[in-house]
Parts: C-alpha cells; structure tokens; sequence
C-alpha cells in the first residue's frame, strides 16, 4: 500500500507537471490532453482519501504554472530617471492567495463528485464540476479569465469554435468531458484485459448506452459546428486598410526622445502606405498626456519631458498632412482629478474621440477597496461607449488585458483594435498569454482583431482565430 501511495503521488506530479507544461509558461500545449488523461486514469482507481491528495498535487503544480505572470507583474507603466515604483510585493502576496484558493476550488468540486453514484454520467458531472471551479478561479480575479484551462486548446481546429457559444470555459468543459471518458474507457480496457478489479468498473459505470450516445453525439455536433464556421460561415465585411505599429521599445526607452522619432517614423510610413485606420501601443509616449478639458496636452504629466510640446506639435501636423486617415494613439487623459488609460482618435490634426479603459487591473492600475498598496497611479474606470462616430464602420476597443475580461462585449463590432503594453509586465509569459486571449476574443467576438503591442505579439488576427 505504501509504495502504491509512493507511486500514485509520482504519477500526480507528473500529470500537474504535464498541465504546467501546457500554460503559456512553456507552451507546450499538446502536454493538457495527455496530463488529464493521466490525472483522471489516477483519480479513479484510487481510493477516496488518497485522489484528494492526488488532486491536490496535481492541480497546485498547474496553479502556480499558470498564474506565474502574476508574481513577476510590476505595477510601474514606465520607469523614470528617479527610479521604479512598483507593486511586486502587493501582488505577489496576492498571487499565492489566488493559486491556494484556486487549487482547493479544483479539489473541492471533484471532491463533490466522490459523493454521489454517477455511473454513466460521471464524465458530464465531472467536467461540469471542474468547469464551475474554473469560474470561481477566474471570477476570484475579477473577472479576468488569466489561467483558464480552455486556453490551451484554442488552437485545436474546429474544437476552438465552442468558445462562440460558451466562451473559453465550454472549451474547458469539453476538454474535461473527453479527457474523463477516454480515461475509462482505459480503464475499461484494462480491466477486460486483466480481469481488474471488478469493483472499479462498477463505479465508473461503464456500458450506458444513453450516456455513451449523447457524449458522441455532443462531439458531433461540435466538429459539424466548427467545419461551419472554418469552411461555411462568412467573414464581416470590413474593407479597411489597418497601420498596426509593432514595438520592441523597452518601457525604459518609451520616456526618451528617440522614442518619438521612431514612432512617428512607423506611422508615417503607415500613412504612406495607405492606411485608413493606425493603430499604436498602449500608453505609446508616456509624456502625451492629453487634459481632455482643453484637449491639449496636460501641464501636469506625471512623465516630464523638455521637447514634449515640440513633439505634439510636429504630430498634430502629421496628422493634418494625412486627413483621411484615423490614427488611434495609446496615451494617458485626465478630466480634472480623473485619471483615464485611453485610446485617443486623431484625424486631420484634430481629436474626434476617446475610449477610456472599461476595466483598469486591480492592484496595477487601481488599488482596490482603497487598500494602502504601493501602485504608481490611480486610473478611473470609463464607461461603456458606442463605437467611435468618425470611423464609417463599428469599432469596438480593448486596453491590453481588457481582451481577458469576462463580461465585457464588443457589441457586434466587426472590427476591434487592442493597443498592449506587454514590456510593462516583468513576465515573459504575458506574450504568448496575451495572443491566446486575443486570438479568442477574435473567435468569440466573431471580428477582426488589431492589436498593436508593446513588447508583445502585434497582429491583425481574422474571426477564426
């Protein structure tokens, strides 16, 4: 029993460490499918007390895993000459919160699932019930979606198209759902094969035809789905030609001179190039800081720089210089006291309108319940707003991380741009995490998404993903 136990718990590892090794910290996707399989082949043969422990191992390796871009995140949008104001402490405490509370969700719900005889309907309870601990996971975040096991499999083709009518947690469901059923019927194998234990194939309830039809059937109906959507279900119909600047700007650089010769180098050949709409980073010039009372640059930015007002100037010009083109720059605004993190529309020297962050990220950009955390700045949080009045077709914005959140639509836009600071994060990960939420939201929300990003993956990604 004791080497058993020895041996169950290496295998657990192995299984967290298969699911760690499918979140954007490796990438190694394909490692999810095969790490359920096993972690569910583990859960039940074994016995009751034993597949908590096993439960536990498992999906803390996969919590940490996954939510490791929160302990490296630094609260600061740029670093100045006077030195670095970040909230790395504040949120890593809150990261190991997140990752403990998480891990007992998983185990909890599949703990919940050991009372009860399930026979052929345990794959759908099961998946149901980690599927639901996901939500409590991702909800703990408010509402940001960041870890969802969903994600490792938006890539899958003609699976992926579930999240249009689910969102990624009927990916997560999914996955579940056949990850169970294909570990029974190994163990169903197994146990014809080797005259297993006969108990074990009663409490998995194999053989219910019933359970067995409505499982393929469901898969069916998924694949079908997702052959429509690849090969049948028409695009929108945008017809514009999108400028989208990439950046390798560190954020210590973006404060600097140099930062704005190259930018306005990128968008001139943008303009040149015969682009309607241009799209920069977020927050691309830290000493554009716009007072939307005067629309002008603010006399108190919170990033001085001695040739700002020249510089504002010269891009006022360029814009005059290209009329029939939009350029969407990524700056800081203020309206009094109110600090916004925006997207400002420029066309023909002018600004003609102004998207403010829905949902700044706790901690970063906003310190919750007015707790005394060690954040650079306070941003307000905007409101929902129709799509800009000067763009002749629906436009539809996301901030950065805005493209994770859960709840926040884009309203039918066919087209939605998403400037991203990436360089502001001190993880890497965020890069290949961000693109896999982009890539969602754009399958999600049925449109084309143009995300400019700084430090990130900058790219026009079209409705399948």
């Amino acid at each position: 029993m004791f080497f058993r136990t020895i041996l169950f718990s290496l295998c657990a590892l192995l299984a967290g460490a298969l699911l760690a090794l499918s979140t954007p910290l490796f990438e190694w996707y394909v490692c999810a499918p095969i790490g359920l399989v096993l972690f569910f082949l583990l859960y039940q043969i074994a016995p009751p007390r034993l597949g908590l422990v096993l439960s536990l191992i498992t999906f803390l390796l996969y919590s940490i895993a996954s939510g490791e871009v929160l302990f490296r995140l630094v609260g600061s949008w740029w670093v100045n000459q006077e030195g670095t104001i970040d909230a790395t402490s504040s949120y890593t405490y809150f990261s190991y919160g997140l990752v403990a509370i998480s891990t007992f969700a998983y185990v909890g719900a599949l703990r919940w699932c050991r009372f009860y005889a399930l026979g052929g309907k345990r794959p759908f309870v099961i998946a149901l019930a980690i599927t639901l601990a996901e939500l409590v996971r991702t909800g703990i975040y408010f509402g940001y979606t960041w870890g969802a096991l969903g994600l490792a499999f938006i890539d899958v083709p003609y699976v992926k198209y579930v999240v249009l009518l689910f969102g990624v947690h009927g990916l997560t469901f999914l996955a579940v759902l056949v990850c169970v059923y294909i570990a029974e019927r190994m163990l169903e194998w197994w146990g014809n094969r080797r005259e297993f234990v006969n108990e074990s194939q009663e409490r998995v309830g194999l053989g219910r035809t019933r359970a067995h039809m409505l499982m393929w059937g469901g898969i069916l109906c998924v694949i079908l789905f997702g052959i429509y959507q690849e090969h049948g279900a028409p695009f929108p119909k945008v017809g514009m030609r999108v400028g989208v600047i990439a950046s390798t700007i560190t954020t210590e650089e973006s404060i600097l001179p140099g930062a704005y010769r190259t930018y306005r180098a990128l968008i001139q050949e943008a303009i040149l190039g015969g682009a309607e709409l241009v799209v920069t980073p977020e927050n691309v010039l830290p000493f554009f800081m716009i007072d939307e009372t005067t629309q002008t640059l603010s006399t108190n930015p919170m990033v001085w720089l001695p040739e700002s007002a020249l510089f504002y100037e010269d891009f006022l010009q360029l814009s005059r210089q290209a009329p029939s083109t939009t350029i969407a720059l990524g700056v800081h605004t203020h309206r009094g006291a109110a600090l916004y993190n925006s997207i400002v529309y420029y066309k023909g020297g002018e600004i003609v309108d102004m998207y403010h962050k829905r949902k700044p990220v706790p901690i970063t950009e906003y310190a919750p319940l007015g707790l005394p955390l060690p954040i650079f700045a306070t941003f307000a949080h905007g409101e929902d707003s129709a799509s800009p009045q000067h763009m002749r077709i629906p436009v539809s914005e996301y901030i950065c991380s805005e493209i994770d959140v859960l709840g926040l639509r884009a309203y039918g836009a066919p087209l939605i741009i998403s400037p991203s600071n990436d360089s502001a994060l001190a993880s890497d990960t965020i890069v290949p995490l961000h693109h896999q939420m982009a890539k969602l939201k754009a399958i999600s929300a049925h449109a084309y998404m143009v995300r400019s990003s700084k430090g990130g993956v900058s790219a026009v990604i079209n409705p399948r993903g």
